[in-house]
C-alpha cells in the first residue's frame, strides 16, 4: 500500500503543474467571490472605510457570486440531464427500432 501512495505522490509531483492548473481553475471559477470579498474587507479595514460602505460592497459581491454559482450549477445539471436523455434515446433506438433479437 505504501508503494501505491508513494507512486501516486511521485506522479502528483511530476504532474504538479497539471494539478495546480486544475486547482487554480477551481479557485477562479468558484472561489473568486469569497476571495474578492476578503480583499474588500481587508482594504476597508486598512483604509478605514465606513462600515456601511463596506457592508454594501460585500453584500453586492455576495449576491453576484451567488448568482454566478447558481447559473453554473444549473448548466452542470443541464449537461447531466442531456447525457441521460442521450443514453435513453440510444437504448430506445436499440430496443424498439434496432435489429437486435430483443427488438419488438
Amino acid at each position: 500500500m505504501f508503494s501505491v501512495v508513494r507512486g501516486y505522490l511521485w506522479w502528483a509531483i511530476a504532474k504538479g503543474e497539471i494539478v495546480m492548473v486544475r486547482i487554480l481553475r477551481t479557485v477562479v471559477s468558484w472561489g473568486w467571490s469569497p476571495a474578492l470579498m476578503i480583499a474588500v474587507a481587508v482594504l476597508g479595514i486598512i483604509y478605514q472605510w465606513p462600515v456601511i460602505l463596506v457592508g454594501v460592497a460585500l453584500g453586492a459581491l455576495f449576491i453576484v457570486g451567488l448568482a454566478v454559482a447558481v447559473a453554473s450549477a444549473g448548466e452542470q445539471q443541464m449537461e447531466v440531464a442531456s447525457l441521460k436523455l442521450r443514453q435513453l434515446a440510444g437504448y430506445f433506438n436499440r430496443r424498439f427500432m434496432g435489429t437486435s433479437s430483443l427488438s419488438i
